[in-house]
């Protein structure tokens, strides 16, 4: 279920829900405002949206119109940070491609798009009561529905710039360094 964060007297909003999301909009983001990007595919970047937990970083603005149904100051708007999930939402969660366009940037909005790509029910067991109940997830009974089963255990991300920025957000460590890239992870313990 899309989740969407607000801050009070913000221009900005959050939102996972992926009908926001316009890969072209994403593909230029990222080949424009991320250096690791460059010359990446926009049909792989396409394939990578449509296989990951995405979450994007919203400017409102009045020359968009709310062709959406939402709340009209949840209208889509201009795509100005993005990151994305690989996870299989049980055990391991990969973050990656998080970017902000450069004219948002030394805001605290990457601080916030991060805590937020953190805050996601599918990154911490979470279960709706009206999760669905499918052939994949047959095991689990109706008296589970709606509540907390166990947190992802392990968060990943790599960097080789951003370090200290990771540390000050949440509980990222440094795990392992080399050929310049340094991995951080959060490990869990299972509930």
């Amino acid at each position: 279920m899309p989740q969407t964060w607000q801050r009070n007297n913000c221009s900005f909003f959050i939102s996972s829900d992926a009908t926001l999301l316009n890969a072209d909009h994403v593909y230029n983001l990222l080949s424009e405002h991320a250096w690791w990007y460059v010359n990446v595919p926009k049909a792989m970047t396409e394939k990578a949206l449509a296989n990951s937990l995405c979450v994007g970083l919203y400017l409102r603005g009045a020359e968009h119109k709310n062709t959406s149904g939402l709340d009209p100051l949840l209208a889509p708007g201009k795509l100005v940070g993005f990151a994305r999930w690989v996870t299989d939402q049980a055990t391991f969660g990969y973050l990656m491609d998080v970017v902000i366009h450069q004219d948002h940037r030394g805001n605290g909005l990457g601080k916030w798009l991060v805590k937020c790509c953190m805050e996601l029910e599918e990154m911490n067991g979470v279960y709706h009561d009206d999760y669905p109940i499918t052939p994949q997830h047959s095991g689990r009974s109706q008296e589970h529905r709606g509540t907390i089963v166990a947190p992802i255990r392990r968060l990943m991300l790599a960097t080789s710039d951003a370090v200290q920025f990771y540390e000050k957000i949440g509980d990222w460590k440094e795990s392992v360094q080399g050929d310049g890239v340094n991995l951080m992870e959060i490990r869990r313990k299972p509930v």
